[in-house]
């Protein structure tokens, strides 16, 4: 595929006038403007997907995607920015504009209104516009010819330097993306002959020529460039047509529909075909190559093949499974080489799923961006389950193998994902059909409860009626989640049940929202459910938040048994750095096996007086029962400060002195362990 980089312009103006005939209406291009960075997290989780919809649509798609200040592509040209920004009111990014009309405003709620106004365009305009650029040295001109069907007076005519695609490992160290985006494509450099354009009156059958003449700035990539232009009514800002020099060698790739997924034996190998097409109207190479999400070999019976236009061959992918159970996807991707001058490359892939036929055990994450927690986790496990547990995509297996009987699913879900639960019913659905099933499950996630109790709602993140039916009372019995949304400074101890504090994770955060949940800042997302059970709920606490804004009622995470199946629901994803997580699985599966119990929470009625604690104060709680007893006072920094109790104590209230005399003011924790059950609250101290 081609790549690119960077220019700076000098142009003039010359137009010519023929008189023609007055043409017939032509097919109308839809000029899709986006405005982005590299720095802004929200754009690096949306704009992906988006492009990749654009990228299907190029045969009547023009996509211009303009990049902000601080953002090395962007600051070769902020003039370019700011003046199309002003004329469509762009307050935040990521912004699109379909047409100079339709916008999309950044959050996937809108994204299918960006596509069905790109789709929903009329496809016949009364202007046609023609465009080509040339290049010698380093003087280049853009040429186009514009025609009309009606009269129109006082239209603006752009013509557009565009580069095709710029990878982040070419942008310069510090000033690459920062959002976790790897390649950037249809990135606008300068608009001729300036950003507002050349105004134009345009009569019917009266053919116009323009040309614009520009130097080539060296930071640019050869091959990698190419022109638009586009005509503009200011007043309305309509965009009434656009044309491209951008010309496609593309290639086609298929196999066999029920080829997608397929379960495999162990250490065996199997093939699959697929078919390579040429569908350009020359011939070309095509170059083959795979990529597989794990460690099986993968190979290939041809990696180049020649074809003339049109022909097509098969060819044959080779997998060697290995002894231990396993999920694979894999893609193959056909690339035209030796194609035209003047002509891009445009790769295109086709992929399947492979999954071990007697695979027992799975963890499911919706990105596979941190399977290192359960890698860990499954380490520490019996051989039995180390050989036997596959990670896999959540999504493609829910769908692709939904009558696989994983003994234990372990479902993973961030609020970058927030796409893949709480929406279109997979996953829940997978998980309520697993519950009615006798099967034993996990999932995490910092986003379903929000979603299900209407938080997310202005956003148009509406629960679909699976998960409706998940946390209802007849399976997790849940409701009012809560958001947490963690503020610089103020940090959150979260308890697991073996009594680690797991302050870690949410520490040195600043405060953040479900926008900007993203990954690649290098900051954690503060974003998680309290969980609140329902009266009537079958779920039980297995996990409690310690925090001065959230009341001890609310819970971390809860268990359910419903007939034969096991479930734990936590309101937080899990990170493999924390401490305890893989400690926390292992007891989970260990309840799941039966040879551990789990018991509801035997404290209640946690309560520090008077507070905030000045010099001394009294923390009483409540044993149900004979048990032993641990109570630590820890700082903010997860360090214990003192052993307030230890030792074994009757049924009954009880009270402890907390001196605080030689204590800083701040943040503390009380943690209180009674037989293995943990409970947290907070304790403030001011001097």
């Amino acid at each position: 595929m081609k790549r690119l980089l960077t220019l700076c312009i000098v142009l003039i103006a010359v137009v010519s006038l023929n008189i023609n005939t007055a043409k017939a209406d032509s097919p109308r291009m839809v000029v899709v403007e986006q405005f982005t960075a590299t720095w802004c997290g929200p754009c690096g989780m949306f704009s992906p997907p988006f492009h990749a919809e654009l990228g299907t649509r190029l045969d009547k798609v023009i996509p211009i995607i303009y990049h902000a200040a601080n953002d090395i592509m962007g600051n070769h040209n902020l003039p370019m920015y700011s003046t199309r920004s002003k004329l469509y009111n762009v307050e935040g990014i990521p912004h699109a504009v379909v047409n100079g009309g339709t916008t999309w405003a950044g959050h996937p709620g809108n994204l299918q209104q960006a596509l069905d106004a790109i789709d929903g365009v009329k496809e016949m305009s009364p202007y046609d516009l023609v465009v080509e650029w040339n290049r010698e040295g380093n003087i280049c001109d853009a040429k186009v010819t514009l025609n009309s069907s009606i009269d129109k007076s006082n239209l603006h005519l752009f013509v557009g330097l565009v580069e095709y695609h710029i990878l982040n490992k070419d942008l310069d160290g510090k000033e690459a993306a920062k959002n976790g985006e790897t390649e950037f494509h249809w990135v606008a450099r300068k608009l001729l002959p300036s950003d507002v354009g050349q105004v134009v009156n345009v009569v019917a059958g009266e053919e116009q020529n323009f040309t614009f003449d520009f130097n080539w700035d060296p930071v640019y990539k050869d091959g990698n460039l190419y022109v638009v232009a586009f005509l503009q009514d200011m007043s309305t800002k309509e965009i009434l047509q656009g044309a491209t020099s951008f010309k496609m060698a593309t290639s086609e790739i298929t196999m066999a529909k029920n080829d997608f997924a397929s379960k495999v034996g162990r250490a065996t190998t199997i093939e699959k075909t697929v078919t390579v097409t040429n569908p350009n109207e020359f011939a070309c190479d095509m170059d083959l190559t795979t990529e597989i999400s794990n460690e099986w070999g993968v190979t290939l019976s041809e990696d180049v093949i020649s074809l003339e236009a049109g022909a097509k061959k098969d060819v044959t992918v080779s997998i060697a499974t290995d002894a231990a159970a396993a999920y694979a996807e894999v893609r193959v991707t056909a690339t035209p080489t030796n194609v035209p001058e003047g002509y891009f490359d445009m790769e295109s892939q086709v992929g399947f799923v492979l999954l071990t036929e007697d695979a027992k055990y799975a963890t499911l994450s919706t990105t596979l961006s941190d399977v290192e927690v359960m890698e860990k986790a499954i380490q520490n496990l019996t051989d039995e389950y180390a050989n036997n547990w596959i990670i896999g995509n959540a999504r493609v297996i829910a769908l692709a193998f939904p009558e696989h009987d994983f003994e234990i699913a372990y479902i993973d879900v961030k609020a970058a994902d927030f796409r893949a639960f709480g929406l279109d019913g997979v996953l829940e659905g997978y998980v309520v059909n697993r519950m009615d099933n006798g099967k034993n499950t996990i999932v995490t996630s910092n986003i379903a409860l929000s979603i299900y109790s209407g938080e997310l709602s202005k956003y148009d993140y509406n629960p679909s009626k699976e998960l409706k039916t998940l946390f209802s009372d007849d399976y997790l019995g849940l409701n009012n989640g809560q958001s947490l949304q963690m503020v610089l400074n103020q940090k959150l101890v979260f308890m697991d049940v073996i009594g680690n504090p797991d302050d870690e994770y949410f520490s040195k955060t600043p405060k953040l929202n479900i926008n900007s949940a993203y990954k690649g800042t290098g900051i954690y997302t503060s974003y998680a459910d309290a969980i609140k059970r329902n009266p009537k709920s079958k779920s039980k606490s297995m996990l409690k938040f310690g925090h001065y804004t959230i009341s001890d009622k609310f819970d971390a995470g809860v268990y359910c048994e419903k007939g034969k199946s096991k479930t734990v629901f936590i309101g937080f994803p899990l990170q493999s750095s924390n401490v305890g997580t893989a400690e926390l699985i292992a007891n989970i599966v260990a309840w799941f096996d039966g040879t551990i119990s789990v018991e509801d929470e035997t404290v209640s009625d946690l309560s520090v007086y008077p507070t905030p604690v000045t010099a001394t104060s009294t923390l009483e709680y409540n044993v149900s029962e004979f048990a032993n007893v641990n109570i630590k006072l820890m700082n903010a920094a997860g360090s214990e400060v003192a052993t307030l109790v230890n030792e074994s104590l009757s049924a009954g209230n009880h009270t402890v002195t907390i001196d605080a005399t030689n204590l800083s003011s701040g943040m503390y924790y009380a943690i209180v362990n009674i037989n293995g059950i943990i409970s947290t609250t907070p304790v403030v101290i001011t001097k």
